[in-house]
């Protein structure tokens, strides 16, 4: 889907902190992502977010927020 719709926007929820990465929920795509964000922010806080890069046979996608 993603390789198909490469300008591909959509919101994510961060679910976990991880320090300086926190693990984001993606729900349009039931996908879920360690993302670093530049600053603390909290649990189910939403971020706009675009993909920028789609590897297939990994089965792995990277975004970055907006």
């Amino acid at each position: 889907y993603l390789l198909q719709n490469a300008e591909w926007q959509g919101e994510g929820i961060i679910i976990e902190n991880r320090g300086c990465r926190d693990l984001v929920l993606l729900p349009d795509l039931a996908y879920e992502t360690e993302l670093y964000l530049r600053k603390d922010r909290p649990l189910d806080d939403r971020v706009a977010l675009t993909v920028t890069d789609v590897n297939l046979p990994e089965l792995v996608a990277h975004f970055r927020w907006q």
